[in-house]
């Protein structure tokens, strides 16, 4: 499964003109993030990984920062995509060599986040599919300056939308 998901990471490559300098990728079980992280950094190692969970289901987080898996009592649903309350054993593995640091989003940050998409390119995704660029907006309000002049990617992914959630 991580090799069909590290495809994506394969199509950003062969059409990039160059590499990008950052990655915010959203973590659920680990799989997505774990695989393209991997493919990415294989071809681009000088890109910085940010892995994003929501606040109230950040188990890949607290798995690396104990340094062993962690189950989480509960998970909040409404990015659902990404609501595991443990991540995969294979993909703690991986997430702890090549996600460089882990930020969360509040379900607002991701609302706003769908908004933006909505209002830049007429795109809806799933709570889950739009985490990605809530953490580039988080991150960049503590970090403009190191985005300044950036390259920075984000994976629009997830094709479960819940309207009534809308």
């Amino acid at each position: 499964t991580m090799a069909g998901q590290a495809m994506i990471a394969d199509e950003v490559i062969t059409q990039a003109s160059e590499s990008f300098d950052y990655v915010f990728l959203q973590i659920g079980g680990g799989g997505m993030a774990g695989a393209v992280a991997t493919w990415l950094k294989k071809h681009w190692p000088d890109i910085k990984v940010i892995g994003v969970e929501g606040e109230g289901q950040a188990s890949m987080k607290a798995s690396v920062e104990a340094d062993e898996l962690t189950t989480l009592e509960s998970v909040d649903t409404f990015c659902d995509g990404t609501a595991v309350t443990r991540p995969g054993d294979i993909t703690f593995e991986v997430c702890r060599d090549v996600i460089d640091e882990f930020i969360t989003v509040s379900n607002d940050q991701v609302s706003a986040a769908i908004r933006q998409l909505w209002e830049a390119a007429r795109v809806i995704p799933e709570p889950s599919g739009a985490m990605g660029l809530a953490g580039i907006n988080k991150y960049a309000q503590t970090n403009a300056s190191d985005l300044k002049g950036k390259k920075i990617l984000t994976i629009l992914c997830g094709a479960n939308m819940d309207f009534s959630k809308l």
